[in-house]
């Protein structure tokens, strides 16, 4: 246990290189899944056994990715929808490291990939934000950039005269098991044409009760609407995937992705043949 005062050892960075270290002598007996091969939906079963240096004097806690464990031999079960590597992790108090490694691989051979195209992700978007706000709009209205699970929207409005009024829109979309969520942020910031002296406070106040009815409409208007354009493209796959499937199986989404090309997703069945094999450790 870290000690106060003098002797804290929270902050040794000699203490902590020693643990490090030690964790990295812990001797892996096994880590292996079983099966290591399998399809989408499935469930494999990670099991692990260790012996721990004679050096090392504290605690040490296990885990398998995030699925903490007990003992220094067990088990732990995940249902997988695409590959995914798993690390045995050790830590103290004071560090953590991953000690062993293996891959549990997901066949995706019988699932349907789509996309959509962020030119025309965009394109849409920037139609239902400037419709939104016809008549209000400066410029060439509103704009819309994709990036890494985000989607990031700016919206110059007139007030009138030279006042203006900037909203900033992030929209982050991500999978949320067989679903896509999408959470949003709005930023406003209001500029008008009033005395040098009381522009700021007019302007600071009028944004701060502005925000509440701008974050109203994007969370009631904009992200229902595109989460449902989103949800049509990937039901639609879905609907296609299940009429010309040979099995007549049931498919679900298993991945989401968005980037500054636009979206990909797949769906998979979710009662696949069964495959087992047994895979062996990679040591770190």
């Amino acid at each position: 246990m870290p000690t106060a005062g003098n002797g804290d050892t929270t902050n040794n960075p000699a203490i902590k290189g020693q643990q490090f270290q030690l964790l990295g002598d812990i001797q892996i007996v096994s880590f292996v899944a079983n099966p290591s091969r399998l399809q989408p939906f499935q469930k494999t079963t990670i099991s692990y056994q260790v012996k721990l240096p004679t050096a090392l004097k504290v605690p040490v806690k296990l885990a398998i990715g995030t699925q903490a464990v007990n003992g220094l031999h067990g088990s732990a079960d995940f249902t997988l929808t695409s590959t995914t590597p798993f690390h045995l992790f050790a830590s103290t108090e004071l560090v953590s490291r991953s000690i062993a490694t293996l891959t549990v691989t997901v066949d995706q051979s019988e699932c349907r990939p789509g996309s959509i195209s962020g030119l025309g992700l965009a394109a849409v978007i920037k139609a239902n934000v400037d419709q939104s706000f016809t008549g209000r709009l400066r410029g060439n209205g509103s704009t819309v950039l994709l990036g890494a699970g985000t989607i990031s929207i700016a919206v110059p409005l007139t007030l009138g005269g030279t006042r203006t009024m900037d909203i900033d829109i992030e929209l982050a979309v991500a999978k949320a098991d067989q679903n896509v969520s999408i959470s949003s942020t709005v930023t406003v910031k209001v500029n008008l044409d009033t005395a040098p002296d009381v522009d700021s406070w007019c302007s600071n106040a009028s944004a701060k009760i502005v925000q509440p009815f701008m974050l109203h409409i994007v969370e009631k208007e904009l992200v229902p609407a595109m989460h449902q354009q989103l949800m049509d493209q990937i039901n639609g796959l879905i609907s296609s995937a299940e009429k010309t499937d040979r099995l007549r199986r049931q498919f679900a989404l298993t991945s989401f992705a968005l980037t500054s090309d636009g979206v990909t997703f797949m769906v998979c069945p979710t009662t696949p043949d069964i495959v087992a094999t047994t895979t062996t450790v990679s040591r770190q």
